[in-house]
């Protein structure tokens, strides 16, 4: 009997870690156990408590987002459950986290130059042999992490990995940074790591028929429940010419930082995050489009709308190289994405440093300063990025901020003026403490932590951008508007928000000034 069938469109297979949707903060052992200790264990915590306000906020369109959970009434005793197990299950990395915060205190408050060495002799357990402690040229105590020897130790997020398959619509899904996912009648769990090649069977199957037999036993399901055979289809997708043999450069835009680059040589995928169902609205390019092999996947930087672990593990059977900016080794807030990657089960994955490059006959992947959009931490693992391919030069600057618009001029001396640039404008992100509040290890007042946002350019500097590298041709694209985003940004943008208002500004004067501009949305196709 042949049962060869594939993965169903609406199937979600969405990795967790101790149930909370992964990311490259909950990957990274240190980051995680920070997120454990100071974000899940009290938001439980408080859901337990007063689940009446967390039921009420994840009820209001306009909570949604914010720090409260999205869970029901019938989820109270789970999560009573789930907080207990998590203390028990992840009681090292909790310890951890505390230990480190409190000798970060204690370096902060007393260390003001003498040597560190009684420090270094009483560490506790938990953070010996797994840090170094230095100063900065001012002075300043710094606690460095010995990041390597953080995985496969009782730190690594391994011990909490699991992937969670259900069918729900792209737009229906919950707010994934803060969310636990509960359990469910719906939702089949599979004990599985991220690194488990059960998966990339599984994914394939978005593309390929497969035995439903036989990607069971590769998943360790010793049954096909009825559940498990509903996550399938015997309609074939309908995929839209996902190779690319023509003489020109195509760029295929999946929607938010996601472009695919395409000669007849060579395909180039940044950012991916794509939609899984089709439309004709927004999604008319989903992830059934994607090339079977993708020779080159570059990522921008760690947060989740542009490196969503969920993403990469789908796609990992396919590509070839991932390119990721190198970190500040030891910081909690700035972890390796190459460490991280390793840890999804990616063989072949290089960390370069700005202005380094990859170059072969068809293609050149530079990686450029990043500037901004981090909330003035101090996190390196950020790039903008130059591509050359197909006779074309393509600049994109992500997140970048642009408030010091002379790098730009600088850097034209150093890539020339590309044929087109792409630019995110979320110009009003959040505070610092939405997405690092748990990573920061002293207090930051509210005042500070309201000025220091996760933000993109306005008008005024995407167009001094613009002037400095002399682009004649503009795309504003990283603006969260799709509906398969929503879950990621944890934002909705009326007409009159200011990211709206201003990207509109920006269009008028590049057009204005004869800089051909578009803001880009939902999916399109781009020929260069």
């Amino acid at each position: 009997m042949n049962d060869e069938v594939w993965l169903s469109p609406m199937t979600k297979i969405e990795p967790l870690t101790y149930r909370w949707p992964a990311s490259a903060h909950l990957i990274a052992p240190a980051s995680l156990a920070m997120n454990l200790a100071f974000r899940a264990v009290k938001k439980l915590d408080s859901f337990v408590e007063n689940p009446a306000i967390h039921i009420a906020a994840s009820r209001d369109p306009a909570m949604f987002g914010g720090q409260f959970l999205e869970l029901t009434e019938e989820d109270i005793s789970w999560a009573a459950n789930h907080a207990k197990e998590l203390r028990q299950k992840a009681e090292k990395s909790i310890s951890f986290a505390t230990q480190l915060r409190v000798l970060n205190e204690q370096l902060q408050r007393t260390a003001k130059g003498h040597t560190l060495d009684e420090f270094v002799r009483s560490l506790p357990e938990d953070l010996a042999g797994r840090v170094e402690l230095v100063y900065d040229v001012n002075n300043h105590a710094r606690v460095r992490l010995i990041e390597d020897l953080l995985y496969g130790s009782v730190l690594d997020s391994r011990w909490g990995q699991e992937f969670c398959l259900q069918a729900i619509p792209d737009a229906k899904r919950p707010f994934a940074m803060g969310n636990p996912v509960p359990d469910g009648e719906q939702r089949l769990f599979l004990k599985l790591p991220f690194d488990d090649r059960g998966i990339d069977r599984l994914a394939s199957m978005r593309t390929t028929p497969r035995s439903q037999t036989e990607v069971a036993e590769a998943l360790g399901l010793a049954d096909t429940s009825d559940l498990f055979r509903s996550f399938f289809t015997d309609v074939p997708p309908a995929r839209r010419d996902p190779d690319y043999q023509g003489t020109d450069i195509r760029i295929r835009y999946f929607g938010h930082a996601c472009v695919l680059i395409q000669t007849s040589q060579v395909s180039v995928l940044l950012d991916p995050v794509v939609a899984f169902e089709r439309d004709s609205d927004e999604a008319t390019l989903t992830f059934e489009d994607l090339p079977d092999f993708i020779d080159y996947v570059v990522l921008t930087h760690g947060h989740s709308d542009h490196f969503l672990p969920e993403l990469l593990i789908q796609i990992r059977h396919k590509v070839g190289r991932v390119i990721v900016p190198c970190n500040d080794q030891g910081n909690v807030a700035d972890p390796s994405l190459k460490l991280v990657l390793r840890s999804l089960g990616f063989a072949d994955v290089l960390s370069v440093a700005p202005f380094e490059a990859v170059k072969t006959p068809h293609v050149e992947i530079v990686s450029l300063p990043f500037v901004g959009e981090h909330a003035g931490l101090d996190v390196a693992a950020k790039q903008c990025v130059l591509v050359r391919a197909g006779g074309k030069k393509l600049l994109f600057l992500a997140d970048a901020d642009g408030i010091d618009s002379a790098l730009f001029s600088r850097l034209t001396d150093f890539i020339g003026v590309p044929d087109a640039m792409f630019i995110g404008m979320e110009c009003r992100g959040a505070p610092l403490s939405w997405l690092y509040g748990p990573l920061l290890t002293t207090n930051l007042s509210r005042r500070d932590d309201e000025s220091r946002r996760l933000s993109g350019a306005d008008s005024e500097r995407a167009w001094r951008i613009t002037e400095a590298i002399g682009c004649k041709r503009a795309f504003v694209y990283a603006m969260g508007q799709e509906k398969w985003m929503r879950r990621l940004m944890g934002l909705a943008y009326t007409p009159d928000a200011v990211q709206i208002l201003e990207s509109d500004k920006f269009v008028a004067r590049c057009e204005a000034s004869g800089v051909s501009a578009r803001r880009l949305h939902g999916c399109c196709e781009l020929m260069l």
